[in-house]
C-alpha cells in the first residue's frame, strides 16, 4: 500500500494516494515515514488539521526529524496557530541551522504579525542561504504586503 501510495504522490496525485496511505498507516502504525508521507499529502490537499494529527503521529516516532518538524510548522502555520508554528520552526533549526526554508516561513509569520524587525532577519538569512529562490519568492508573496514599503526590505530584494 505505501509504495503504491508513494509513486501517486510522486506523480501529484494526492487524492488518489490517499486511501493508499490512511490503509499503510493503519498497517504500519510504527512506521514514521507513513505517517509523515500521509501528512505530507494531507497538507497538499489542505486539510490541515488532519495534516497536523499525522505529522504528530511521526513526530512521535522520529522525534528530531527536521523535515517533519518543518511540515508540522508549516501545516500549523497555515492553520494560523503561529506561536506554536514558530516553536517547531526553532526546533528544526536547531537541527539543521541552515533551513532556507524554515527561515522564509518564520518570516512569513512575523509579516503577517506585523513584526516588522522578526520578519527582515529571517528573510534575510533565507536570503543569504538561498538567494536567488527567496528573493524572487519575496518580491511577489502578498504575505510580505503589509512590510513591502519598507526600505530594508527593498535592499533586500535587490541584493
Amino acid at each position: 500500500m505505501f509504495y503504491s501510495g508513494f509513486l501517486l504522490v510522486k506523480q501529484g496525485q494526492y487524492e488518489a494516494a490517499l486511501p493508499k496511505l490512511i490503509e499503510a498507516a493503519q498497517l504500519r502504525p510504527d512506521a514514521a515515514v507513513v505517517w509523515f508521507e500521509l501528512g505530507k499529502v494531507l497538507d497538499n490537499l489542505q486539510r490541515y488539521e488532519e495534516a497536523v494529527a499525522s505529522f504528530d503521529k511521526a513526530l512521535e516516532l522520529e522525534a528530531n526529524d527536521c523535515d517533519i518538524l518543518r511540515h508540522l510548522a508549516f501545516a500549523l502555520m497555515m492553520l494560523g496557530r503561529h506561536e506554536e508554528a514558530i516553536d517547531y520552526f526553532d526546533k528544526a533549526l536547531q537541527i539543521n541551522p541552515n533551513d532556507a526554508g524554515v527561515y522564509y516561513n518564520k518570516a512569513c509569520i512575523y509579516a503577517l504579525r506585523s513584526d516588522v524587525e522578526l520578519s527582515l532577519e529571517n528573510l534575510r538569512r533565507a536570503i543569504e542561504l538561498e538567494p536567488e529562490r527567496y528573493r524572487e519568492l519575496a518580491k511577489t508573496d502578498a504575505v510580505f504586503d503589509g512590510i513591502r514599503g519598507d526600505v530594508r526590505f527593498q535592499e533586500l530584494l535587490l541584493g
